[in-house]
C-alpha cells in the first residue's frame, strides 16, 4: 500500500498562531515548496482548527503558538511526526532566566542576571547602575516587557507583572545585530536597539562576520533550534547575547524564503 505521506508528495504542516499575512515570508515559501513537490497545509489551533491525522503529515513547522496550543505539535511528535524547532526548545525560551542560564552554561557571553520578586526590588537593584529589566516569564509579544535605566528612569509602579530578572546594561553603539539562523545559514540585519529608540520593524542587511556567525549558530544549537533569531550587542569586551527567539519573522532578511524552503524540503526528503 502506498504511503499516504508520499503518494501525492510529502505534506508539510504549518501550525501557526495566526493566518499568514501577504507581507510575511509564508506565501513565497509555500509557492517554493510547491515547486519542490511538497504539499503545504496550514493549521490554526488558536481558531479551533485541528490538524490532519499524524499518518498524513511528514513534517511540522510551527510559529507563534501560545503555550497551550503547543500541545498540537507535541501530540504530533508523540505520534512520530518530526518538527522544525522541537517543542521543549520553544518552551525553554518562554523563561528568560532559564534561557540565559542555558547559554551561560554553554560558555556563551550573556549578561549575568539576578532574579527578583517585586518591582520594589527592581528599583532597588537599579539604584546604583543602569539595569535591563525583563519579566522572568515571557509575556506578550517578542521584545515586549523589557525596560532599561536607573531607578529614576524606570516607572514607579510595575509596568508589567513579575517576577522579574535584572541584568547590567551593556554599553554599546545603540545597534542590535539581529542574526537570523535557518539551519546552518546565518544572515544579519542592523536595527536600532529598542531600549534606545523603540521598536523598529525593518533593518539594514549587513555581512555577518565569522565570529558573529559562529556565535549565532552556537546559540541556536545550544537551544536546539533550527530557526532562531539571535540578538547581539557589541559591548566593551566584545559581542554579548541579549536574546534568542524561535522562528523570527525574517522580514527583510536576504535569502530567507529560499533558505527556509530548502530546510523544509530537505527534512521531508525531496531533491532540489
Amino acid at each position: 500500500m502506498a504511503d499516504p505521506r508520499t503518494d501525492r508528495g510529502p505534506l508539510a504542516l504549518f501550525v501557526l498562531g495566526k493566518p499568514p499575512s501577504s507581507s510575511s515570508i509564508f506565501p513565497e515559501v509555500f509557492a517554493l515548496l510547491g515547486h519542490r513537490g511538497v504539499r503545504v497545509e496550514v493549521c490554526l489551533p488558536h481558531d479551533g482548527q485541528a490538524p490532519p491525522p499524524p499518518e498524513q503529515v511528514s513534517l511540522v513547522v510551527h510559529r507563534g503558538l501560545r503555550p497551550g496550543a503547543l500541545g498540537v505539535v507535541e501530540d504530533l511528535a508523540a505520534a512520530g511526526v518530526p518538527a522544525v524547532d522541537p517543542v521543549p526548545a520553544v518552551r525553554l525560551l518562554q523563561r528568560h532566566q532559564r534561557l540565559e542560564e542555558r547559554l551561560a552554561r554553554a560558555g556563551l557571553p550573556v549578561p549575568r542576571s539576578r532574579s527578583v520578586l517585586t518591582w520594589a526590588d527592581v528599583l532597588a537593584d537599579a539604584r546604583e547602575e543602569q539595569r535591563v529589566v525583563k519579566r522572568r516569564r515571557r509575556g506578550r509579544g517578542r521584545g515586549a516587557e523589557v525596560l532599561a535605566g536607573r531607578a529614576g528612569d524606570l516607572p514607579p509602579e510595575p509596568p508589567f507583572p513579575g517576577p522579574y530578572i535584572t541584568q547590567p546594561f551593556v554599553p554599546n553603539d545603540g545597534l542590535d545585530r539581529k542574526l537570523y539562523v535557518i539551519g546552518d545559514r546565518v544572515a544579519g540585519l542592523l536595527k536600532p536597539s529598542p531600549l534606545v529608540g523603540g521598536h523598529v520593524e525593518t533593518g539594514r542587511p549587513f555581512q555577518v562576520p565569522a565570529p558573529l556567525e559562529a556565535l549565532a549558530l552556537a546559540a541556536a544549537r545550544t537551544c536546539r533550534l533550527d530557526l532562531a533569531g539571535v540578538d547581539v550587542v557589541l559591548g566593551p569586551a566584545g559581542p554579548v547575547l541579549v536574546d534568542v527567539n524561535a522562528f523570527p519573522g525574517y522580514r527583510g532578511v536576504p535569502g530567507a524564503p529560499q533558505a527556509l524552503t530548502d530546510l523544509v524540503a530537505d527534512r521531508v526528503g525531496t531533491s532540489r
